[in-house]
């Protein structure tokens, strides 16, 4: 976890990230690494400022945060949208992610919501294009239309 503040979400953001305009939320920005200290991944996350866990809670973090918001607030991750595009990094992202500017990236948009599909937590994430890789598996069952 790199820091912690807390935003009003503007109209240039809700139409960015599909978050409600106006709504208070908590924007975390973390960092992954690999054991050997190659930087995986940088991410934004965003939850409601009222859903947000006490900062104890989030240092000692042992699952995912999606996880630790929706148990904080006795709920369940019922439904995960996902989104999964190419970008350019910009040049502080790069730099954090140890690359040159304007490097190519996967950025992926992770909406978790709870119960009543009330919004838990939206993830984006940047990941450098030679460091992630997306698997997928369809199955078809004969006799069904698609």
């Amino acid at each position: 976890m790199q820091s912690i503040e807390e935003i009003t979400v503007s109209r240039e953001l809700s139409l960015s990230l599909d978050l409600p305009e106006g709504q208070r939320f908590a924007r975390l920005h973390a960092l992954r690494q690999m054991p050997d200290g190659q930087r995986l991944v940088a991410g934004d996350h965003y939850v409601p400022a009222l859903l947000l866990p006490p900062r104890a809670t989030l240092d000692s973090l042992d699952s995912s945060l999606a996880q630790c918001v929706a148990d904080f607030n006795g709920d369940s991750i019922l439904t995960i949208r996902q989104q999964i595009g190419a970008c350019l990094l910009s040049g502080e992202d790069a730099r954090e992610l140890d690359l040159e500017p304007r490097s190519a990236a996967v950025c992926s948009r992770r909406w978790y919501a709870g119960r009543g599909d009330r919004l838990l937590l939206l993830s984006v994430s940047l990941f450098p294009a030679d460091r992630y890789t997306f698997n997928s598996v369809l199955v078809r069952h004969e006799g069904h239309s698609p």
